[in-house]
This record gives structure tokens, C-alpha cells and sequence, in this order.
């Protein structure tokens, strides 16, 4: 059956394909002229051959095109014919998404992600959809595919786009370095809008977890019947499975977003400093140049200009050995200054980096307590409660590593995250839904 199926595409590649770039860019003009209203969705010859000429010098091409032969190409997929009517033709639904994938592909729709809509109308379960397996199969293949295509069309362009911001930004450092500035600011703000769209995509997501749900529920209803359990279940599994990976595609065009946005942080922060120094590096050579003197080859600075030691600590300053030099006299080492003010800040940074393990342990040390007791730990809670006392977050951040690294391998506990809605949004940060549950209890 394979085989014969193949034999017929191969049979009629011709007529199912644009053969070559005059008719697909034929069908786009007709298309996009339909859209805009400047023709109307069933055409004349006339509009047929004015976009046919318009292709022609598009494409610059000397020879003209012969529109009997183009127009019997596309006659059997592409478009339909009216017999007896001042407008004859008409597209196909199969010409109208083809031009629409393309024009997709070239001008991405990422920018709108207006998938809610097409969420509330297509994706939600009824109770009549789930009545018996014919209504339930017509849920799945008319309103669950529409929305599939369309989910995977808005990741792809996403994730298409995001790798072109990341590919072009290592070479923006080549350019001088003004337009490097303005072009990490543009780079920062795109990023920072799409970051926006990817979590407007992730919230959408979440209405996966009432269908998943009702889709759960609907047991009942057919597992008396092998055949429509057997059918069921094959739906179940492949809608579960591409929520899972629709997710794990969202989390990586995320990661790969963050990463990128820090990136360019770190890069524009250089950057300024760097501008900083340069500026003032050059007006105090400007300065020496223009005040300083030279009187019998001999170089005297300006005035306002004063000779400054660099501060270094004792402690970094070697032994000498003690080795019998015979009568050579030892010289006594220079005298050298302490930066005090440079080993009250080491000192400061120390005792917080101290602090800041003995804040992790403690927290570490109450959940492991709770463990011990049969407690099952819901992080997400927790992680407002240890903000709440450290007001700082890079504490229960360090604090959720350090019980992942603890616990992973642990046979006596289990770390779970929940697959259908793996994130929990608390103010500006998004969490891991995730629990750690004793095994001995």
C-alpha cells in the first residue's frame, strides 16, 4: 500500500508542486492580493494575467511567460475554473495554505502569538466530545490537530528566530565599536520582547492541564469496549506526549533566551566601562601632552600631575631564604604600604559569602529535618517562605540546588515534578512545581 502511495505522488509530483518559481510566486501574488481585497476571491483572467505579469518583472525575466502553459499547471490543484461567469477562477484550499505556510516562513508571526483565542475555541473538551469515541475522535483529529499546527508553527518561528539573534551576535563584535553599542541595545530589547512572547506562549500553555485532564476522566466511558479503548488510549498518549514536548521546546527556546539576554548584559557592561576608561585614558594623555615640558631632554610633567604608589598587601610579599651569602651585607627590604581600605572590603565580602552558607545550611538542615519525619516538600513554598526571611533570592536558588544534589541519587526520597503543569508564576520569576517526597512512610 506504501509503495502504491508513493508510486502516485511520483505520478503527479508536477501538478502537486509549483514547478518552478514564476508559478509559486504566481500563487503568493494572487493570495496576498485576495487578503489585502484588491481582488476579489473569485478572479478574473484579466487579474490572473496582470500578477503573471507582474511576476514576470519581479523575477526580471527577459523572455515572457506564456500564460496557457502556466495556467495549465496549476489548473488541476491550484485552482478551480467557473464556466459562464465574468471571473472563471478561483484558489483552492489547497493553493491558499500552501501560500500561507510560505508567507509564514518568510514573515514569522512569532511577534503575535495570539494562540489563547485559538486555545478557548478549538482545544476545550466537552462533555458531548467525549460522549462516545466518534465524537471524541473528531475532537482530535478536526479541533486538536487545527491547534497543533498552529502551536508548532508559533515554537518553530520562535525558536528560527531566537538562533539568528544568537548566531549574528557573535559576529557583532566585529564591527566598530559605536555600532556594537547601539547593536547590543538592540539585540537586549528584541531578546527581551520575545522573552515576553515565549512566556505569554508558556501561560497558554497551561490550558493543556484542564483537557489532559477531562481526557482522564473520560475512562469510564470506553473501557468496556476494547476497540474504542484501544482508540482511547492511542489519542490520550499522543496528546499527553505533545504537551511533554511542546514544554521541554518551550523551556529550551527560554534558557536559550536567558542565556543569550545575560550575555549581552555582561558584554554592554563591558563595553561602557571599557568606553569609560578609553575616554579618560585619552584626555589624560591629551593632558601630559599638551603641559608637559621638555628641557634638555629631560621630561617634567605638569604640576596638578603627583606620583602615586599601588597599594599591595604583606601577606602577598615571599620569604627570602637564609643562605650564607659570605661577607655580602643583606640589604634591608623596603618599606611598603597596607591598603587598609582594600582588606576592610575583603574582609566584608568574606563574612557575607559566610553568612550567606550558614543562611543555605540552616535552610537545608530544617528540610532534611521534615524528611527524616515523613514530610513531603512542596519547593514552591518553600521558596517563598526562605525569600520572605533572606529577602534576597540567590539564597533558596542555592538552597533548591543543593537539595537536587542531595536527593537525586537518594533511594529514601524522590524528587517529582509535576509533568502536566511543571511551572508556578510568582511575581517576576517562574518556578519548578516541584516536591520531594519520602519513600520509607
Amino acid at each position: 500500500m506504501k509503495k502504491d502511495y508513493l508510486e502516485n505522488i511520483a505520478q503527479n509530483y508536477d501538478l502537486l508542486v509549483p514547478k518552478d518559481k514564476e508559478t509559486l510566486l504566481l500563487l503568493i501574488s494572487l493570495s496576498k492580493k485576495i487578503k489585502s481585497g484588491e481582488i476579489e476571491q473569485e478572479f478574473s483572467q484579466h487579474d490572473f494575467e496582470t500578477s503573471l505579469f507582474e511576476t514576470q518583472n519581479i523575477l526580471q525575466r527577459d523572455e515572457s511567460i506564456q500564460f496557457e502553459n502556466i495556467s495549465k499547471r496549476l489548473s488541476q490543484y491550484f485552482y478551480t475554473t467557473i464556466k459562464d461567469t465574468e471571473t472563471p477562477y478561483q484558489l483552492t484550499v489547497y493553493a491558499r495554505e500552501l501560500c500561507d505556510l510560505i508567507e509564514n516562513q518568510i514573515e514569522p508571526e512569532y511577534a503575535k502569538l495570539s494562540l489563547r483565542q485559538t486555545f478557548k475555541r478549538t482545544l476545550p473538551l466537552t462533555d458531548n466530545d467525549i460522549l462516545n469515541i466518534e465524537n471524541f475522535e473528531y475532537w482530535f483529529k478536526i479541533q486538536f490537530t487545527t491547534s497543533k499546527k498552529i502551536i508548532n508553527s508559533h515554537i518553530e518561528n520562535l525558536q528560527r528566530f531566537v538562533d539568528s539573534q544568537i548566531s549574528e551576535l557573535g559576529s557583532v563584535l566585529k564591527v566598530e565599536f559605536e555600532n556594537v553599542k547601539d547593536k547590543l541595545e538592540t539585540f537586549l530589547q528584541t531578546l527581551k520582547k520575545v522573552s515576553e512572547k515565549s512566556e505569554d506562549l508558556t501561560e497558554t500553555l497551561n490550558f493543556k492541564t484542564d483537557i489532559i485532564k477531562k481526557i482522564q476522566t473520560a475512562e469510564e466511558i470506553f473501557k468496556d469496549n476494547k476497540s474504542d479503548w484501544e482508540k482511547y488510549i492511542t489519542i490520550q498518549n499522543e496528546v499527553i506526549y505533545f504537551f511533554e514536548n511542546i514544554d521541554k521546546r518551550v523551556l529550551a527556546i527560554n534558557e536559550k533566551i536567558q542565556t543569550a539576554r545575560i550575555r549581552l548584559k555582561s558584554l554592554f557592561k563591558e563595553l561602557r566601562y571599557k568606553r569609560q576608561y578609553k575616554i579618560k585614558l585619552e584626555k589624560f594623555l591629551q593632558h601630559i601632552l599638551e603641559n608637559s615640558k621638555n628641557e634638555k631632554g629631560k621630561i617634567t610633567l605638569p604640576v596638578n600631575i603627583k606620583k602615586k604608589r599601588i597599594p599591595y598587601l604583606k601577606q602577598s610579599l615571599s620569604l627570602i631564604p637564609n643562605i650564607d651569602f659570605g661577607d655580602i651585607s643583606p640589604i634591608k627590604p623596603p618599606s611598603f604600604e597596607i591598603d587598609e581600605k582594600f582588606e576592610k572590603e575583603q574582609k566584608v565580602k568574606a563574612e557575607l559569602i559566610l553568612k550567606k552558607q550558614e543562611s543555605i545550611a540552616k535552610w537545608i538542615g530544617k528540610i532534611n529535618k521534615l524528611l527524616e519525619s515523613g514530610e513531603t516538600i512542596d519547593y514552591s513554598q518553600w521558596f517563598n517562605l526562605i525569600y520572605e526571611e533572606e529577602k534576597q533570592y540567590d539564597i533558596p536558588v542555592e538552597v533548591c540546588y543543593g537539595l537536587i544534589e542531595k536527593y537525586s541519587k537518594d533511594g529514601n526520597n524522590k524528587i517529582t515534578i509535576d509533568k502536566n503543569n511543571p511551572y508556578i508564576k510568582k511575581s517576576e520569576i517562574v518556578l519548578w512545581n516541584m516536591k520531594i517526597e519520602p519513600l520509607n512512610f
